[in-house]
């Protein structure tokens, strides 16, 4: 007897994080790109060094994160801090509303 049972994921086409079905319509429509925030900058407060998995010597036990500053989308690209990764997005966004069009589920004057 077969016990195992089908999941159906769904990969966001820009991050390629994974959601179960079930809710990712919802995933799909939170992000507010007028208004919803791009980019954190933030402070790591003792602790490990962020992205490593390496603690500090002698350092202090985490304290999390402290959010310093917090940039839309049209914040982040008046810093030109994030142009590359603007650009990296906006090519994506690209390809990926050519498929749709190509595959018919949506036109060029959807955009």
């Amino acid at each position: 007897m077969n016990m195992a049972k089908q999941i159906d994921r769904v990969v966001c086409p820009l991050c390629m994080h994974n959601y179960i079905k079930k809710g990712v319509k919802q995933r799909f429509s939170y992000f507010d790109p007028k208004n919803g925030f791009f980019v954190l900058v933030e402070e790591a407060k003792g602790g490990k060094i962020a992205g490593t998995g390496k603690g500090y010597r002698g350092s202090a036990k985490g304290g999390g994160f402290t959010v310093l500053e917090r940039l839309t989308i049209e914040d982040a690209l008046n810093t030109h801090r994030y142009d590359d990764i603007i650009d990296a997005m906006k090519k994506q966004v690209i390809n990926v509303a050519r498929e749709l069009i190509r595959i018919g589920v949506m036109k060029k004057t959807d955009i």
